[in-house]
C-alpha cells in the first residue's frame, strides 16, 4: 500500500481546494469535512461515507475467504463555523440517534461511531489555525463576508424605515415615539409590510393600528 492514499468522494470546492476530504495516511482513514450549519446527524452520514470507502478498498479481496481482511482505522472530524453557538470541542455519536436511546445515554449497542466537532470560529481552536494557514484564511474570509452581510442588512432596514417614515409624513406628522419604532426596526420583512401599508393607509391612526396585525 502507498503511504498516502486520497480517497475524497464527490464534494464541492472552494478556492481550488476541497473543504470535504479522506485519505490514508500509512493505517490510518482520516475523515474531514466542513460544517457551516449544525448537523447532529454527521455520524450517519460518516457511517454512510466510511462504508462506501471500505468497498472500494477491499473491492479486489475475498470477503468470504478465511484470512483476515484488514482495514485502516477510521477518524472523523469536523470542522464548524456557524453561527450557532456550540463548545470549542465537542463530540458526536452514533448511538445518540438510536431509537429509545435519549442523547448521553449508555446502549449495548453493537455499532458506534464518534465524531470530533471542531470550533473554527474566531476565538476557538486558535491554535489549530495558526498551524494551518488555509484554514485560517478561510476564516477570516467567513467573517468578512458575515460583518459586511450584517452591514448591508441594516444600511438596507434604515433605506426601508425612512421611507416608511416619508410616506407617512405625507399623511400627517410621525409621533417621535412611532418614529424611533419604525427607525429601530431591523426586521426587513417587518418594513416592507410597513412600507406597503404606510402607502394605503389613509391616516396616521389607521397604520399604526394595523401595524401590529
Amino acid at each position: 500500500m502507498e503511504e498516502m492514499i486520497v480517497t475524497t468522494l464527490e464534494n464541492a470546492i472552494y478556492m481550488s481546494y476541497k473543504n470535504d476530504v479522506s485519505f490514508l495516511v500509512y493505517d490510518q482513514l482520516a475523515l474531514y469535512e466542513h460544517q457551516s450549519t449544525w448537523n447532529p446527524n454527521m455520524p450517519l452520514r460518516n457511517l454512510f461515507y466510511v462504508s462506501n470507502i471500505y468497498s472500494k478498498l477491499t473491492k479486489d479481496t475475498n470477503l468470504y475467504g478465511s484470512r483476515l481482511i484488514c482495514i485502516p482505522a477510521p477518524q472523523f472530524v469536523i470542522f464548524y463555523n456557524g453561527i450557532e453557538p456550540v463548545p470549542e470541542r465537542t463530540e458526536l455519536k452514533l448511538s445518540d440517534a438510536y431509537w429509545n436511546t435519549g442523547k448521553g445515554e449508555r446502549t449495548d449497542a453493537a455499532l458506534e461511531l464518534r465524531v470530533q466537532v471542531l470550533n473554527i470560529n474566531p476565538g476557538f481552536n486558535q491554535k489549530l489555525l495558526e498551524r494551518c494557514g488555509i484554514l485560517q484564511d478561510y476564516m477570516q474570509f467567513v467573517c468578512k463576508v458575515r460583518t459586511y452581510a450584517r452591514e448591508q442588512v441594516l444600511a438596507d432596514a434604515v433605506e426601508q424605515a425612512e421611507a416608511v417614515l416619508e410616506l407617512l409624513e405625507d399623511l400627517e406628522p410621525v409621533p417621535g415615539k412611532l418614529r424611533s419604532r419604525i427607525m429601530a426596526e431591523t426586521n426587513l420583512a417587518l418594513l416592507r409590510r410597513w412600507h406597503k401599508l404606510s402607502a394605503r393607509a389613509s391616516s396616521l391612526d389607521q397604520f399604526t393600528r394595523e401595524m401590529d396585525q
